[in-house]
């Protein structure tokens, strides 16, 4: 069974007695109570949690590479090169949520994908950090697969080690295995491994 990630079917509310939201992944998308998501859509998240908090760009240069035929058709030699490309970033503060760009040959301001923090900063430094974060982490609720997702307990099953005689590695993400709606979990550092955000599609 691939892992997902399924919200409480009761209403939840924070200390001040305000419903917090509910986040859903079943039947190949995702869901923020009722409103059913099939990609990272702005217009259909901001009827839900109204304007962003912040909209931000970012300019970074992504190296490319392609590789020129040649005279006989064949593949040539491999060329790279530099190409200046901008990226958009919609986030929602107060609900812990941001959409985003990754863009490469285009700018296009529409976003492909959303983050979900969820507490603990990460400080793995072998994968490129999101360059923003939403400033509060989600105050909802998760369950994995039945189980209720805590800030402060890892998720990775006690019974699982990736240790052996040759080697030893440190899980630093969890993500979905062959669904349509996918995710990535990602963990905060090798010692405590406690959730830090979340990367859906």
């Amino acid at each position: 069974m691939a892992l997902a990630f399924i919200s409480a079917k009761t209403e939840h509310a924070s200390a001040s007695g305000i419903p917090v939201l509910t986040f859903e992944i079943r039947d190949s998308a995702f869901f923020i109570g009722n409103t059913k998501f099939e990609k990272a859509d702005l217009n259909l998240m901001k009827k839900v949690l109204g304007k962003p908090d912040r909209s931000l760009k970012w300019k970074r240069k992504e190296e490319m590479r392609r590789w020129e035929a040649n005279v006989d058709g064949s593949k040539g030699p491999c060329q790279f090169y530099t190409v200046e490309v901008i990226d958009y970033y919609y986030i929602f503060d107060k609900a812990g949520v941001m959409l985003f760009t990754h863009n490469s040959h285009s700018d296009s301001p529409e976003p492909t994908g959303m983050i979900v923090r969820l507490g603990k900063e990460r400080t793995f430094d072998h994968t490129e950090k999101p360059h923003y974060l939403p400033e509060q982490a989600f105050n909802g609720v998760f369950l994995i697969n039945g189980d209720t997702l805590h800030k402060n307990q890892s998720p990775i099953p006690s019974n699982v080690s990736y240790n052996t005689s040759e080697f030893r590695l440190k899980i630093d993400r969890i993500y979905s295995y062959e669904e349509r709606c996918y995710f990535m979990l990602f963990l905060n550092d090798a010692k405590e491994q406690l959730p830090s955000y979340i990367q859906v599609f």
